[in-house]
């Protein structure tokens, strides 16, 4: 768990300031950068919870997040390789179905992982806080070596984590 709280925070911590910098120099207007990067917000509102309840029903997290960390891989890269509006609120789209649903269900996970196992969520999450903060000074760094096309592929790289780190997750019990 502590691993995929880091690698979502690497997604968070390289979208957040750098994927406007990435939309400006794809040519897009102020405007379209706005909707753009509110996409996750409206996508939250209408689905997050709809492919949850659908996790919950089916009972195993583990394989939502792994079906989903690797549909928002193949939405991000399809994102680093769009030009133009249309296409780019179309694959931000399909990246945010997947992203603003695994957050909440890694931190189900997490509590279960409390309950049954005594897990300890505060250090789960500092790996996670950690990781924000590497990946938000090394993204900078990195654009400001590489350029402002680079910064899609840092997002990207996050979502490899997350793809990597799902599939470490355990088994549900009863389903191993």
């Amino acid at each position: 768990m502590s691993l995929l709280f880091a690698a979502l925070s690497v997604i968070i911590g390289t979208s957040l300031p750098y994927l406007p910098v990435w939309l400006d120099w794809a040519g897009l207007s102020p405007s379209e950068i706005a909707v753009v990067t509110a996409m996750p917000r409206i996508v939250r509102v209408g689905v997050t919870s709809i492919i949850a309840f659908a996790a919950d029903r089916a009972g195993d997290h583990r394989k939502f997040l792994i079906g989903l960390s690797w549909a928002g891989l193949a939405g991000l890269v399809a994102l680093g390789l769009s030009r133009g509006f249309w296409p780019i609120l179309a694959w931000t789209t399909v990246f945010s179905l997947a992203w603003t649903t695994i957050l909440p269900l890694t931190e189900t996970g997490a509590m279960s992982g409390v309950k049954a196992a005594g897990l300890d969520y505060g250090r789960m999450r500092l790996w996670g806080s950690l990781s924000f903060i590497a990946a938000s000074f090394l993204g900078g760094s990195v654009v400001a070596r590489l350029g402002a096309p680079s910064a899609i592929w840092l997002v990207a790289a996050g979502a490899g984590l997350t793809v990597a780190a799902t599939h470490g997750l355990p088994r549900p019990i009863g389903l191993a």
